[in-house]
């Protein structure tokens, strides 16, 4: 009896000083147990558990002495340092919240006279994303800060923070921005900021900050009480620490993360932000006011497309297929919302993009409420549209430029495209597609030996053997993207003109025309890809998928070539004025319609005119000028190489290659 009044007495005491049920010990039979009354946990201390007692101890300290709530307190808080081990757990935790969802302090006990541990409670409070470390042995203690994302750079300070009462937000309502500056002012500012507060290098600081988007779009679909803002604390409230904001930014990440399939599987090699807290935390000071969500679709589209058309392609180095010829492609494809997309090598999303947008006018021109046109083009972006990218980069950019227009949740994987179907992100396996709009990395090559060459025909000779030497992607990505295809699915794919002429690869041109029809050729400008850095003579090709192998290459049916000179811009990437791409469509559009073309840039020709080999140009004749003399017209090229000059200013006409 004596017993348990000394245990009331010593609850009542610890209660009178600090208005908490605090933790007390109780003998229970021959053990010692450490009760934590506001948990409704009991844990063996004494004999045999001598930390247990230094723990309980610590507990006490946060109610009493750093006045937190017990609500905002747990132990034994569960760490996963790798997903293929056994959780570890933390001694004691302090949250952020009552919800206990945003760890702030990490509590590591040890045994008296205990002196490690100090890097252990440093690395789980990392794991967590929590702020503060408290280190203690019961008779030494030490507190330190977490001032970045790694254990080892935490700085000592002098005592852990009170309790300054629950967090106040500054800001309470968003506004949408105004414009297309205003927005791309805001993209710009934030990119300055990470060139001048990180150590990354350019591609990799683009990365951190589609991920602080990630977190602002993700915390935009709350009601109210936004976490992306700088918090205050205190009385009268100030604005809290950076290293505060940057956890909490850090932790809405890593749970967008583990919790939204289409993140991780974009995001599955890096599931922390890499930026400073001090970035962080001003890019979240810069962004805070503003909601994405109420800013209109095309006004967001447009501004993000132009932050990664301007300084970011240099610095990526990404070979981005130009509007106007994307905008061109889907007009000719004219999809509706009872079709399937994919992009194998999507890079930013561009063809993604420009589907949602076509199928989002069309549904927009419906007879229906609003509530059935909203849910119309999210069921079409969520069902409908997929892209791969082996890039982690470019695969996040993708999803995050989906994110701005609004898409749904359309499905964007980190993946090689070039690996067999079955390897595919597991949503994806089994399907097929009625569109491919791709374009496909240029110039790389794959070596025998390879046992990703014995998963294609087209490497393999009459024997089934690989045959020696090096494939070029291109021709493989021909392969892999028809296996994609429904019958009569049609792959609008860019490829330079050397696969399409090079007689070295005639047999695997023979090969895919086995697979698939050839419907369509349009060689495009030199000028196309001048803007981004690239030289390659290009064209786009149109292939509709056989309805089943072994189809005969030699087969007779009409084929719609064009020779694309103007794209409205030169190879510097200046308006030119003169746009030869909404000729094309029409033409195209009419050729699908009528079978026939026959334009100053197109033309139908029957499948053998072509011969071995699908380049479209020396097809079409080009528009006589006037001008005859063949002296004339090699002076007029030698003015164009010295002057810069358009051959179309000059009016001279270049000879036609007949062959």
């Amino acid at each position: 009896m004596a017993e348990r009044h000394g245990e009331k007495d010593n609850m009542a005491k610890a209660q009178k000083n600090s208005g908490a049920p605090l933790a007390y010990l109780k003998q229970d039979a021959a053990r010692t147990v450490a009760v934590y009354p506001a948990l409704g946990k009991e844990r063996l201390a004494g004999k045999g558990h001598p930390e247990e007692e230094v723990r309980m101890n610590a507990y006490n300290e946060m109610l009493s002495k750093y006045g937190y709530p017990p609500e905002v307190i747990d132990i034994e808080f569960p760490v996963v340092i790798r997903e293929d081990e056994q959780p570890r757990f933390a001694d004691v935790v302090v949250f952020d919240d009552k919800a206990r969802k945003r760890p702030f302090i990490v509590v590591e006990a040890k045994e008296p006279k205990k002196s490690e541990g100090e890097r252990q409670g440093q690395r789980y409070a990392t794991i967590l994303r929590a702020v503060y470390v408290l280190w203690t042995n019961g008779s030494a203690r030490s507190t330190s800060v977490l001032v970045n994302r790694y254990p080892e750079e935490a700085v000592g300070i002098a005592d852990i923070p009170r309790f300054g009462g629950e967090p106040k937000y500054s800001v309470e309502t968003l506004e949408p921005f105004k414009d297309d500056k205003q927005i791309s002012d805001a993209f710009r500012k934030c990119h300055d900021l990470i060139w001048s507060l990180s150590n990354l290098k350019p591609d990799a600081a683009f990365t951190e900050f589609l991920k602080i988007l990630l977190v602002k779009f993700e915390d935009e679909t709350r009601e109210s009480g936004y976490e992306f803002q700088v918090l205050l604390r205190g009385t009268p409230p100030q604005p809290e620490p950076s290293n505060e904001t940057a956890q909490r930014i850090r932790l809405l990440f890593k749970l967008a993360v583990e919790h939204e399939a289409e993140f991780s599987a974009v995001f599955k090699d890096s599931s922390d932000i890499r930026l400073t807290n001090d970035c962080i935390a001003q890019l979240v000071k810069l962004l805070q006011r503003f909601s994405f969500s109420e800013t209109p679709v095309d006004q967001k589209g447009r501004a993000f497309e132009t932050f990664l058309s301007g300084d970011m392609r240099q610095e990526f180095k990404e070979f981005m297929t130009p509007r106007p010829v994307i905008e061109a492609v889907i007009d000719m494809a004219a999809p509706d919302t009872a079709v399937s997309i994919l992009d194998p090598c999507c890079g930013s999303g561009a063809f993604l993009i420009y589907s949602l947008q076509y199928v989002r006018k069309r549904i927009e021109n419906r007879k229906q409420s609003t509530q059935k046109k909203v849910k119309a083009v999210f069921d079409f972006a969520h069902d409908r549209l997929f892209g791969f990218d082996v890039s982690e980069q470019m695969a996040a950019v993708a999803r995050i430029n989906m994110l701005v227009n609004e898409d749904g949740r359309a499905h964007i994987f980190k993946h090689n495209s070039l690996l067999p179907r079955d390897a595919a992100p597991y949503v994806t396996r089994g399907k097929l597609v009625d569109f491919i709009f791709t374009n496909p990395p240029f110039g790389k090559k794959i070596t025998q030996p390879s046992s990703l060459l014995e998963t294609f025909e087209i490497t393999k000779n009459a024997k089934g053997q690989v045959q020696k030497g090096a494939f070029i992607t291109e021709v493989l990505f021909l392969e892999r993207n028809l296996e994609w295809l429904k019958p009569g699915g049609l792959m609008f794919i860019v490829l330079p003109d050397s696969v399409l002429g090079n007689s070295t690869l005639r047999d695997e041109r023979r090969y895919v025309e086995t697979l698939a029809r050839l419907r369509a050729v349009f060689s495009l400008s030199p000028d196309t890809f001048g803007p981004s850095g690239a030289k390659s003579k290009t064209s786009i090709v149109v292939l509709e998928r056989n309805a089943q192998e072994g189809g005969n290459f030699s087969e007779e049916y009409p084929v719609f070539i064009a020779d694309v000179q103007q794209v409205g811009y030169d190879f510097t990437g200046r308006a030119t004025g003169k746009n030869d791409l909404p000729l094309l469509v029409s033409e195209y559009l009419k050729f699908k319609e009528t079978g026939k073309s026959d334009s100053a840039i197109s033309r139908v020709v029957m499948r053998s005119e072509l011969g071995t080999n699908w380049l479209a140009q020396p097809h079409i004749q080009m528009p006589d000028t006037g001008t005859t003399n063949e002296f004339e017209k090699l002076g007029g090229l030698c003015d164009f190489i010295g002057t810069g000059k358009q051959l179309h200013e000059l009016h001279i006409q270049m000879p036609v290659c007949t062959w």
